[in-house]
């Protein structure tokens, strides 16, 4: 699954140290502002990785939904979920009402 793969990815330059990450022997030379924009990018990235697996997470609950026959049942009212919303929003669980409602 290409989430999946894009997941793996980040952990795996999340999981490189910052002074391999940089290419810098030592961080005594380096100026503190290049210190703070590879420290930006390290947080990004993280951030980045949180919001995949949320997507990720989404995803699975949509296809136990669909395997529980539940997939095109809102969450919260127990109404049907419009198809047009499903098919933009496959990983959705409410109905437009109430996503208009609760967001």
């Amino acid at each position: 699954m290409q989430l999946e793969q894009l997941i793996q990815n980040k952990q795996e330059i999340i999981m490189i140290p910052l002074s391999e990450w940089t290419d810098e022997l030592s961080s005594y030379d380096q100026h503190s502002a290049d210190n703070a924009t590879d420290l930006y990018e390290r947080e990004k990235n993280i951030g980045i990785l949180e919001l995949l697996e949320l997507e990720l997470e989404k995803v699975n609950d949509a296809l136990n939904r669909y395997d529980l026959g539940q997939r095109a049942i809102c969450s919260i009212c127990g109404q049907p979920i419009e198809p047009q919303r499903l098919k933009r929003l496959v990983s959705t669980t409410v109905c437009s009402q109430c996503a208009h409602y609760y967001d």
